[in-house]
């Protein structure tokens, strides 16, 4: 089928499920922005949704700042039963979270306007006669040469399939260490993580090796690690250097830094420690999925840098209680040091709340939006929160989140490249969204239709999730990179699945007990394309993970 007509009926399928959205019945007045962020914004539609039997026909809007102290904006909007749009001019507003109150009649909802802004991108004026890898405002990438025109066109990357799961009991399949052998074929790494019930991250696994004559594959298993070729060329995407994740021992009693006693650190010693369980690490009482910034020093000792974690993972909000901007989740980037050297940027995804109609209750997160952010520090002590990296972009619709990214730097440019886990909540797909930066702070969506890797086939590989490593080569003139994780199956998979001991036993009413109540009939927009609940539980049952290389 055509890109044009797959195109079509994704859009086809998306007004249809929110038209069946806008169907739904609200006993009480609701109000939430449509967008989680406003980027570079002018106004922020935000919609009110009135009872068919109300008798309200004006609701009040106030946006103070965040401390709700100070009215920056009132206006007041004429409503009627159902859906309305209110356009709130932002223009003049500073960046940052806004207290917005929505008053109608005897209600008042609170909710969060939350805004931000980036540098617009500047064309590039004349033919640029040096050759440099450039982008222009509509999302194009070129390289100039010896000051001829150039025919500019966006590409779409090629997927290939090249395993599935070797084991039929795995919970997970990964890819990772693509690369050469001194033979002159290609080898891929894969694990198998073996499904326990209950247990959504099993330490048991099974190690596989597989080679082919080309990167695309077909891929044979092998029994030894195949001996892989040296090459002193650069790699064609550089990983950031930074922070990582460490381990604390659970036993110790650690220590705050004190300078005069544990020396200096750098930013390469700093690493995160996420604390799962309410905790004593004697300097600290670490809570509940909690994470903390620490250094080892010059003296070799590892020490917490703060009283206060950094970030704090929430599930679940409360009805009234607002993000703070350091609120997140799991779902995370990498870390990488600025030009200058001095400030430390690392990638995580927030979670924003979201409130009806633009909660997703059959997600994991029911109330919650994630929201890939950028946050710096100087010191490993205090952080910043500085903006989201891709906002309003092509394809993003209310439900659209982000899963985590890798972010890269373009050997030999100034380029660094985001891969973007991009998650369409209403539709259950993880997909690859690519935004780009020239300074490693300020990130671009390009121009085009589409994510830069999704599929509307759900019978496809990689219908349910896809996820990349930065495992990139080069090969007669093209670059293949590795994609670690994909799968048919929809994203809320692992639902009915923890309900038995094997897959092959999950079954329609697994997903009706699950989700019938949840209004996934009425937003799911390929529930009655993969056949119902009976259907789901037949798709569940068939298919597993795959892996394979784009």
């Amino acid at each position: 089928m055509k890109r044009s007509i797959l195109t079509f009926i994704a859009a086809a399928v998306s007004i249809a499920a929110f038209a069946d959205i806008k169907d739904a019945k609200y006993p009480t007045p609701q109000a939430e922005f449509v967008q989680p962020v406003y980027r570079n914004a002018s106004t922020a539609d935000l919609t009110v949704i009135m009872p068919d039997s109300t008798d309200v026909s004006t609701v009040k809007v106030e946006v103070y700042d965040h401390e709700g102290k100070e009215v920056e904006w009132r206006g007041y909007f004429k409503v009627q039963p159902g859906w309305n749009t209110c356009d709130i001019p932002v223009a003049a507003l500073e960046d940052g979270r806004h207290l917005t109150y929505v008053t109608a009649g005897d209600t008042s909802l609170k909710r969060l306007l939350r805004l931000e802004t980036i540098p617009e991108v500047a064309a590039p004026l004349g033919l640029i006669e040096d050759r440099r890898l450039l982008f222009t405002p509509d999302g194009y990438m070129f390289t100039s040469y010896d000051g001829k025109h150039l025919d500019i066109t966006f590409g779409e990357p090629e997927l290939t399939c090249i395993m599935e799961a070797p084991g039929e009991d795995a919970l997970v399949v990964e890819g990772y260490n693509l690369r050469r052998t001194v033979d002159g074929r290609f080898a891929v790494s894969l694990s198998e993580i073996i499904y326990e019930r209950w247990l959504l991250y099993s330490e048991n696994k099974r190690y596989y090796q597989a080679v082919a004559d080309t990167p695309e594959g077909p891929y044979t298993l092998v029994d030894e690690v195949p001996a892989t070729e040296k090459s002193d060329k650069p790699a064609v995407l550089q990983n950031f250097g930074g922070m990582n994740f460490g381990r604390l021992d659970p036993d110790r009693r650690y220590e705050f830094y004190d300078p005069e006693k544990h020396g200096r650190y750098s930013f390469n010693s700093l690493f995160m420690v996420q604390n799962i369980e309410p905790h004593d690490y004697g300097c600290v009482q670490a809570g509940y999925r909690t994470y903390w910034c620490l250094a080892t020093t010059t003296t070799g000792d590892t020490v917490f840098l703060s009283d206060k974690p950094v970030f704090t993972d929430v599930p679940l909000y409360d009805e009234d209680q607002l993000d703070e901007g350091f609120t997140t989740n799991d779902n995370f980037c990498n870390a990488w040091l600025s030009k200058e050297g001095t400030e430390l940027y690392y990638g995580r995804c927030q979670t924003v709340h979201r409130y009806p109609p633009y909660d997703l209750p059959f997600d994991i997160l029911p109330n919650s939006s994630r929201i890939l952010t950028l946050y710096k520090t100087r010191d490993g002590k205090d952080w910043e929160y500085v903006h989201t990296f891709t906002a309003n972009g092509p394809g993003e619709d209310a439900f659209f989140q982000q899963y985590g990214a890798a972010v890269s730097k373009v050997s030999g440019t100034d380029l660094s490249l985001c891969f973007v886990q991009a998650y369409k909540g209403l539709h259950q797909q993880i997909g690859i969204d690519m935004v780009y930066s020239r300074d490693g702070v300020n990130f671009y969506d390009f121009n085009n239709e589409k994510l830069f890797v999704e599929t509307d086939d759900i019978n496809s590989w990689y219908f349910g999730e896809l996820y990349t490593v930065n495992d990139v080569l080069e090969h007669n003139g093209r670059y293949y990179q590795l994609i670690n994780i994909a799968s048919v199956h929809p994203h809320f998979f692992a639902d009915p699945l923890f309900m038995h001991s094997h897959q092959y036993e999950i079954t329609g009413a697994d997903y009706k007990y699950q989700f019938e109540n949840k209004r996934f009939k009425e937003y799911w927009p390929y529930f009655d394309e993969i056949g119902g609940w009976e259907g789901l539980g037949a798709h569940g049952c068939k298919h597993r993970y795959f892996f394979g290389v784009m």
